[in-house]
């Protein structure tokens, strides 16, 4: 299968994936919700900006695949192996689910309204960063323990 871009659409409603480098639509979905934010491990997830759920949907062909409760005002999502990871600005808060059950795994607070997310290489530990207290903090993927802050 050709390599793919996924795109959410919050204006019309929809997720798309987009053929690479042509940029050509190869599958749309209707989202039940407002899209927002995505993550690709080995499905596709989305960030509803309309309530506090995450969809999951099947990565190759955008079938809904159902849904699970997250914090409200999702930042940021990132994924990694078999655990997807939500950050809300709204509850300060990173969470960790498992990416087949949907389950909680883990919920850490992690400064105030933070803005952004990014998985360091092997996926091994999470860098935060923003919010009011301008900082930025290195956590334990799997614990959500924070090993530093700058």
């Amino acid at each position: 299968m050709a390599e793919m871009l996924a795109v959410s659409d919050a204006q019309r409603g929809k997720i798309w994936l987009l053929t690479l480098p042509e940029l050509e639509p190869a599958f749309c979905a209707e989202f039940a919700g407002c899209p927002g934010r995505l993550a690709v491990g080995g499905e596709l997830f989305c960030a509803d900006r309309a309530a506090p759920l995450l969809q999951r949907f099947s990565r190759r062909t955008l079938e809904p695949l159902g849904s699970f409760p997250i914090a409200p005002e999702t930042e940021a999502l990132a994924a990694a192996g078999e655990r997807i990871y939500a950050l809300s600005g709204a509850a300060n808060c990173l969470q960790s689910f498992d990416a087949e059950s949907c389950d909680l795994l883990r919920s850490a607070q992690v400064g105030v309204y933070p803005r952004a997310l990014a998985l360091i290489p092997k996926g091994r530990m999470l860098a935060v960063a923003g919010g009011t207290d301008c900082c930025l903090s290195l956590l334990d993927a799997e614990a959500l323990v924070p090993r530093a802050c700058w």
